[in-house]
């Protein structure tokens, strides 16, 4: 038999090519996984990088004196009162590009005397909620109070 004696140094270059082929696959299928992973996320979640939708404010203002005229006609307090929401609403964004607002709007008691009420609200198109300035909710039940006894 004539075998030749096997030398390493003659196969450590066809073994470094086959790492190297290897490692070149693993990376490819890690970005091929990690493309597939991104795309599915924007298909099932949506563009989860873009902001939240903004409330359109005169919606908002619309949306804030219904809840305001309606608290005022249904709340067993305040019914006896007869209390009307003005539309003279203005509000402004207090947080820039956030979904706090601040307003003022003119609440009328049954004697016609306007009373300025301040509101916050919080809005991220989607929910809201609104609570009146504790110092106005104050000024408005003693007009309404006071009107009610005259």
């Amino acid at each position: 038999m004539n075998e030749q004696p096997h030398d390493d140094r003659e196969a450590a270059p066809a073994r470094d090519r086959t790492l190297s082929v290897i490692k070149k696959i693993h990376i490819e299928t890690v970005t091929i996984a990690a493309i597939a992973v991104f795309a599915v996320s924007v298909l099932v979640w949506g563009h989860w990088w873009a902001p939240a939708p903004k409330p359109n404010i005169a919606d908002l203002d619309q949306q804030v004196t219904a809840g305001l005229q309606n608290r005022f006609n249904t709340d067993n307090d305040m019914k006896p009162y007869g209390l009307n929401v003005g539309t003279d609403m203005a509000l402004i964004n207090v947080t820039g590009g956030g979904n706090e607002y601040r307003g003022l709007v003119t609440v009328n008691t049954n004697k016609n005397t306007a009373v300025p009420i301040a509101i916050t609200i919080y809005a991220d198109g989607h929910n809201l909620m609104w609570e009146i300035d504790p110092g106005s909710n104050v000024r408005l039940m003693t007009a309404a109070a006071k009107d009610s006894q005259t």
